[in-house]
């Protein structure tokens, strides 16, 4: 699987070359082909469903903003929010085995969530720092 941000190199350069770039969601074009291709799939193949995609309206028109260094660290602290919340379904489910050695491992996990929990404060506070005073109200 490839990195989830690889297009961004060519998206800025199209960006900076005033050629509009509009991303198309990889699940989309494949539940695509799983209907349309009946052959081989192959490059072409796949330049066709993602340009009859696009003729279609498909994708989220990006600007030089989407890939703002601040617009990074608020999806991180969003992810670190997610993994914080998955930690602690991992110890509630922990506390509900019947074993001894169960609290050497949920206390470890606590460790984790109270690390992610920190982290996740610091960029928000990070970003409330940098956000412009008249968006916060927003």
């Amino acid at each position: 699987m490839g990195h989830p941000y690889f297009h961004r190199n060519l998206a800025l350069t199209c960006i900076s070359q005033n050629i509009p770039f509009h991303l198309i969601n990889p699940n989309t074009t494949k539940q695509f082909v799983k209907v349309t291709v009946r052959d081989r799939k192959t490059d072409m193949s796949d330049a066709l469903i993602i340009a009859k995609l696009a003729l279609h309206g498909e994708g989220r028109y990006m600007q030089k903003e989407d890939f703002s260094f601040n617009k990074s660290i608020s999806r991180t602290a969003s992810k670190l929010s997610e993994m914080e919340r998955s930690v602690g379904r991992m110890i509630s489910r922990l506390n509900t085995v019947e074993d001894e050695e169960k609290y050497v491992v949920s206390d470890e996990l606590k460790i984790c969530r109270q690390t992610l929990e920190i982290g996740m404060k610091k960029l928000r506070k990070y970003l409330h720092k940098k956000t412009d005073k008249t968006l916060r109200k927003l």
